[in-house]
């Protein structure tokens, strides 16, 4: 039998990296849709970029849900870490980062389908990301143990404040591109 403590260990630092990947997936995904990454390092290079991390971030979370699966004392059992809400204890926050979980694998996987649903479906699909980030913070923030850690506050607020960033600057960019392109037909 594994250890409380090397589960718990586990599952934190899966926890921490998973959140760090969906982070630079989200980070990279504005990045790529402002356009800025075009020279460098290329467009199809950073889709490539944004659809790895996508999947990196699902992995480490899914170490994350399994660790705490392992058989140690007051720990989770399989159903409780997969279904949304059905978890004996801290309820609500674990289902906040199941559903944001589960938002994050539609949308990953939506990179293979992209071209069956059409680029408008799969834009709108993409912007729900944003709900997943949100619920993973809240899920972190929240529940984890090393919430109260400076640093780990630290990590939340400097990951959060750079994706809110180049998200207001993907909508400005977004404003600037419509009004250039009604500036062109009304002249």
């Amino acid at each position: 039998m594994v250890s409380a403590a090397s589960v718990w260990n586990m599952a934190r630092a899966s926890g921490f990296v998973a959140f760090g990947l969906l982070w630079l997936s989200v980070v990279w995904g504005l990045f790529v849709s402002t356009r800025l990454a075009r020279g460098w390092p290329g467009a199809a290079q950073s889709i490539d970029l944004h659809e790895h991390l996508s999947f990196l971030a699902l992995g480490f979370t899914l170490l994350h849900v399994l660790v705490l699966a392992l058989p140690v004392e007051h720990g989770f059992t399989l159903a409780e870490l997969l279904i949304p809400f059905a978890a004996h204890r801290d309820r609500m926050l674990l289902g906040i980062g199941q559903l944001a979980f589960e938002l994050s694998a539609v949308v990953t996987l939506s990179f293979y389908v992209r071209k069956r649903i059409g680029a408008r479906v799969w834009r709108v699909l993409h912007l729900t990301t944003l709900l997943a980030y949100a619920g993973a913070l809240l899920h972190a923030a929240l529940l984890g143990t090393d919430s109260s850690a400076f640093g780990v506050r630290l990590y939340y607020y400097a990951t959060t404040g750079v994706a809110l960033f180049l998200l207001l600057f993907r909508i400005g960019s977004a404003f600037g591109e419509r009004s250039a392109r009604r500036r062109v037909t009304v002249d």
